[in-house]
């Protein structure tokens, strides 16, 4: 699984994104991913939502928020899958800092 330089134009982490912009959204997909949060041991990458099966790319909104504490994307850096680089979030964009705060925003879009 790679990853993208930015999150995409309709990327879920991003603040002024809502549910009905976003591809193939569905809410009951989107509160099960709430265990890419995790910090443990085989804890799941957030892929984004415009991955093709078999060819996930990871969420890069969520790669920012979570991907320094996650165990799989440690591993990539370590074995060299992935830079640092790739971490560092770019100010200029305006990113929930929480999947909580993500998932709030998108069962208020669904409302």
């Amino acid at each position: 699984m790679s990853s993208c330089r930015q999150p995409c134009r309709t990327c879920p982490w991003r603040i002024e994104q809502h549910a009905d912009e976003i591809p193939n959204f569905r809410l009951d997909l989107a509160e099960k991913l709430d265990a890419t949060t995790s910090d443990q041991f085989g804890a799941p990458i957030f892929a984004c939502h415009q991955s093709k099966a078999e060819q996930e790319v990871v969420c890069v909104g969520w790669l920012w928020r979570y991907g320094p504490d996650n165990i799989g994307i440690r591993l990539r850096l370590l074995n060299g899958q992935m830079r640092p680089e790739e971490l560092e979030p770019d100010p200029s964009i305006e990113l929930h800092e929480t999947f909580q705060e993500v998932i709030e925003k998108l069962r208020e879009d669904c409302a």
